[in-house]
C-alpha cells in the first residue's frame, strides 16, 4: 500500500511540474504575440532586448534592411529555453523565428513561427539527416500597406515586387565561402554575366526583392562599366538608390557567416 501511495506521489510531482513547465513556456509565447499584435517594430525591439537582459532567450536578427527607403524586412531568430519547475534554463530549448515587414515603427505584415525537424534521407549515403522547418504560430498581414509597398517598389525599380524572395536567408554575399572556399552559385552566376558581358541578366538581379541579389547586381553592373560598357541614367540611378539603403545583408569569408551593414559592403566598391 505504501509503495502505492508511493508510485502515485511521484506521478502526481512529475505532473505538476511538466504543467508548471509549459505554463512557463507558453506564457513567454503568449507574450511576444501579444506584443507583436501592438503592430510596433520599437515595442517589438524593447521586448527583445529586455529578454534578452533577463536572460529568457538569445538570438538575432538575421537581417534587418530596406527593401525601399519607406518600408524594411527582417528575420528574427531566437532560442527559447525551457525552465523547471523552479523557474531556471535548463539545457532543452526550441527555435523560434518571427518575420517582419514596417513601414516606419508601423508593422504591416508579421509571421510568428516555431521550428520543427524532418529526417531526410541523404541522396549519397544510407543514412538520414534532421532537416529544419518552420511551422507558423500566427500571422498579420496589413492588406492595403501590402499594395503601397508594390507600387512603390515599382515606382522605384520598375519590375514587380516578387514576393517569392522577401525572407530568403539561403542567398549570401561574398567571395569564397565555407571550408572549401568554394564560389556561391550566385558568385558563379555573377562572374558568368560578367565574363559574357551580359548586362540584361545582371539587371534583372539589380531590381530583384532580394537585397543580397541586388548587391551582386552592382558589383556586376561596376565591372562592366570599367570594361566600357554604358550605363544609362535610369540604371545608375538604381544603383545609386541601392547603396544608399540601410540595414544588414547576409555575408561569407571563408567558414564565416554574419551580417554585415550595407554601408560597409558598399565601401569595397569604387562608386
Amino acid at each position: 500500500m505504501k509503495k502505492n501511495t508511493l508510485v502515485i506521489l511521484i506521478c502526481f510531482v512529475i505532473i505538476i511540474s511538466l504543467v508548471l513547465i509549459s505554463n512557463l513556456f507558453f506564457q513567454k509565447k503568449e507574450d511576444i504575440k501579444s506584443i507583436l499584435s501592438a503592430k510596433e517594430l520599437s515595442k517589438f525591439e524593447n521586448f527583445i532586448k529586455q529578454k534578452f537582459e533577463e536572460d529568457v532567450f538569445n538570438g538575432h536578427w538575421k537581417y534587418l534592411r530596406d527593401i525601399t527607403y519607406e518600408y524594411k524586412e527582417g528575420i528574427f531568430e531566437f532560442k527559447q529555453y525551457i525552465k523547471d519547475n523552479k523557474g531556471r534554463n535548463t539545457t532543452s530549448y526550441e527555435v523560434f523565428q518571427v518575420k517582419i515587414i514596417a513601414s516606419g515603427n508601423q508593422i504591416i505584415f508579421y509571421e510568428f513561427s516555431v521550428q520543427k525537424n524532418k529526417k531526410v534521407k541523404y541522396e549519397w549515403k544510407d543514412s538520414f539527416s534532421w532537416e529544419p522547418y518552420y511551422v507558423s504560430i500566427e500571422k498579420f498581414k496589413n492588406d492595403e500597406e501590402y499594395k503601397k509597398i508594390k507600387n512603390n517598389f515599382k515606382k522605384i525599380f520598375g519590375s514587380d515586387l516578387n514576393e517569392s524572395e522577401l525572407f530568403m536567408a539561403d542567398i549570401v554575399y561574398g567571395g569564397s565561402c565555407g571550408a572549401g572556399a568554394m564560389y556561391s552559385s550566385e558568385r558563379m552566376q555573377l562572374n558568368s554575366f560578367v565574363d559574357k558581358k551580359d548586362k540584361i541578366s545582371i539587371l534583372k538581379w539589380l531590381k530583384s526583392t532580394n537585397a543580397e541579389k541586388q548587391i551582386y547586381a552592382v558589383e556586376g553592373l561596376l565591372k562592366l562599366k570599367k570594361m566600357g560598357i554604358v550605363l544609362n541614367k535610369t540604371e545608375l540611378g538604381i544603383i545609386k538608390y541601392i547603396t544608399h539603403k540601410k540595414g544588414t545583408i547576409k555575408v561569407c569569408n571563408g567558414c564565416i557567416y554574419s551580417s554585415k551593414e550595407l554601408s560597409e559592403v558598399i565601401k569595397l566598391f569604387e562608386l
